[in-house]
């Protein structure tokens, strides 16, 4: 799990190029996207978190920097190439695993972030999660989408933990909001208050995560503790600002009645009609050939889970509990609010 040393250095940070440009590190970007925020967007995908979810989808969000990943399939064998191995400074001190004359993974104890091999590797089967770029650059992309906004679009910043990089958050941020872009942040709110108040201006809605009203489950889960994300909320709420709240449902882990109801309670009680819309998320196992590239075990392998129409079923009757509790719940993240 993340210590809060590592929270703290990651909350720090502030990246710049050679010449002095603020630069983010952007791990992904979907652009025409209908799931994260009101109308057609661009989003934006920041690398870094300071929460190591058990069911995580995004293991490539979890470090800030760039990160070298290894598909096998594509390796073409050192006996044939061996370009990895030509430009890796340490692999004497057993960078790479080699069996049977191919490449079977990367020691990530050993390796120190350079990037040669993936920049290298004819094949890809060396890739990088990852890359530098500059406010004007990630303006230029939500620009080009900008006829397919209307009213409602914008652009959207996610991650891993958007304020993880705050600098390169905020200027995107103000770079949307001088052009005229709506911006939405998705964050899991387990940051300093202070970036909040600082970002707020420039942000037109937030979308949080609450993961389970439990504080030594969250701990066990996620590796955080509820405490500074329920005081985020409360900010938020003392802001003003237009919210929309998910629920990350997963079998087993949080989804017994007793939780949705806490939780139901809680954004009851704290943000009143400020919530938009409560969004409750059916749990897919995603993001295994990631966690296998970056040579980890995902925490998810070998629990159960439910087929598709239990899963579902069990969503609905979710959904109607906190109706019943007189909050703008749905299924999924399409419903317009």
């Amino acid at each position: 799990m993340i210590s809060l040393a590592e929270q703290s250095s990651l909350l720090s940070n502030s990246p710049l190029s050679e010449n002095g440009t603020l630069e983010g590190i952007v791990f992904n970007i979907q652009r025409f996207t209908i799931h994260d925020g009101p109308g057609i967007r661009t989003e934006i995908f920041l690398k870094g978190c300071t929460l190591e979810c058990l069911w995580c989808s995004n293991p490539e969000s979890i470090r800030s920097s760039p990160e070298v990943a290894f598909h096998p399939a594509r390796c073409l064998g050192t006996d044939i190439c061996g370009q990895c191995q030509s430009v890796c400074e340490l692999v004497d001190q057993g960078a790479f695993v080699i069996e049977n004359g191919r490449l079977a993974g990367i020691n990530h104890q050993v390796c120190n972030g350079c990037l040669a091999c993936a920049e290298n590797c004819p094949s890809e089967a060396l890739s990088v999660y990852g890359k530098p770029m500059t406010v004007s650059q990630v303006l230029k992309l939500v620009l080009a989408d900008r006829g397919y906004y209307g009213d409602r679009g914008g652009a959207t910043f996610s991650g891993g933990e958007a304020f993880v990089q705050w600098r390169f958050l905020q200027a995107c941020l103000k770079a949307c909001r001088e052009a005229g872009i709506h911006t939405c942040v998705e964050s899991a709110l387990n940051v300093p208050g202070q970036r909040i108040l600082q970002l707020a201006p420039f942000i037109d809605l937030m979308i949080f995560d609450l993961k389970t009203m439990n504080e030594r489950d969250h701990r066990t889960f996620t590796g955080g503790s509820t405490a500074r994300i329920h005081d985020n909320i409360r900010l938020l709420a003392k802001l003003d600002m237009p919210v929309v709240a998910r629920v990350p449902v997963v079998p087993g882990l949080n989804d017994s009645l007793e939780n949705i109801t806490a939780t139901a309670r809680f954004i009851r009680k704290e943000l009143g009609d400020s919530v938009l819309q409560v969004q409750l998320l059916r749990y897919r196992p995603l993001g295994i050939e990631k966690y296998q590239s970056l040579g980890k075990t995902c925490p998810m392998t070998g629990i159960r889970m439910p087929d598709r129409s239990e899963a579902e079923a069990r969503i609905r009757q979710l959904v109607e509990i906190m109706r019943d509790m007189d909050l703008p719940a749905v299924a999924g993240t399409t419903t317009p609010f």
